[in-house]
């Protein structure tokens, strides 16, 4: 589920934070990245889990309405169906979800007063209403029933609000974990593992990301001494912190990420100058990651691996 680029801001994240307490060591770096690198995964199981709160909260509804000494006629409507979607009571009785939710330590995250709101609201949108007047829904509208709930949450204020104080990058992994969501929502049924098709690749996370934060961390003052000369009239000390950080790991991922296009790296660390640093900072990285790039092939400091590769 996690990309290279969600990586590659998890690394930047992890050198920030390591810049604003000199004191940490690189075992610090490595813990906080590691912590930082599992906020995806663990946010992805938690949407499902709301999902699975908020859905059986049907039940707890139709108990309370059936209860009622005059029930109206919207009382009566089955919601309970909501609960007994079958699809919804494949993740809800899934053991190793459980499990997993249990390792995390998200089992008593959910506020009940925000999960009654969210169902509350949600059963009075259109989707709802239709899906409970279908007097026999097929199994892909109860997948419908459950995307639409997903969005539903995700544009929730108070959800947003929630999620926000239990994932501080809520910003940079939504995207990420609603596609994951998403395809998880779409395969159910699913079988017991379901949910290590969408934890964090090795790969990626270790021989990519630790492998860029070692380097990164270690290679500071030879990073520095390649990267001062290409500044052009520049102080490195009055550099914007990111902006030196991102181009540190840049140069890093030049040298030592053999299997990564030149061109690849330079674009992604434009892009995320772009929405991570200051305002001029796209065309200011773009500009000396350029004459970096260049001075290195020139130097043939770059080796990479597989045709191609270079350009």
């Amino acid at each position: 589920m996690v990309s290279r680029r969600n990586v590659r801001v998890k690394v930047l994240q992890t050198l920030y934070a390591l810049s604003r307490d000199p004191a940490q060591t690189p075992v610090w770096a490595e813990s906080f990245y590691r912590q930082k690198i599992g906020e995806p995964y663990r946010l992805y199981l938690y949407s499902l889990y709301l999902l699975v709160r908020i859905n059986s909260y049907a039940r707890k509804d139709s108990a309370i309405k059936a209860s009622k000494y005059l029930p109206t006629e919207e009382d009566l409507q089955p919601a309970e169906r909501l609960s007994d979607n079958p699809v919804a009571l494949s993740l809800e009785k899934n053991n190793g979800f459980q499990d997993l939710l249990k390792k995390e330590n998200l089992l008593s995250l959910p506020d009940p007063d925000l999960l009654r709101q969210v169902y509350y609201a949600f059963l009075k949108t259109d989707a709802v209403r239709a899906y409970l007047a279908e007097p026999s829904p097929t199994e892909s509208a109860h997948v419908e029933i459950l995307l639409k709930l997903l969005k539903f949450v995700f544009q929730h204020e108070l959800v947003k609000e929630h999620l926000e104080d239990h994932f501080p990058n809520l910003l940079d992994d939504e995207s990420l974990v609603l596609g994951a969501a998403k395809r998880t929502i779409k395969s159910l049924p699913a079988n017991t593992e379901f949910c290590q098709d969408h934890a964090p690749d090795p790969e990626v996370v270790v021989d990519f990301g630790e492998n860029l934060l070692y380097h990164t961390v270690r290679d500071d003052q030879e990073l520095m001494d390649i990267i001062a000369p290409s500044l052009q009239n520049w102080d490195p000390d009055r550099l914007a912190v990111l902006d030196m950080i991102i181009l540190k790991m840049a140069v890093t991922e030049f040298l030592h990420c053999p299997t990564v296009p030149t061109k690849v790296t330079l674009n992604e660390y434009v892009d995320i100058a772009k929405e991570y640093s200051t305002p001029k900072s796209r065309e200011f990285v773009n500009g000396v990651l350029d004459r970096l790039m260049k001075d290195l092939l020139e130097k043939g400091r770059i080796v990479k691996e597989g045709r191609g590769l270079l350009e």
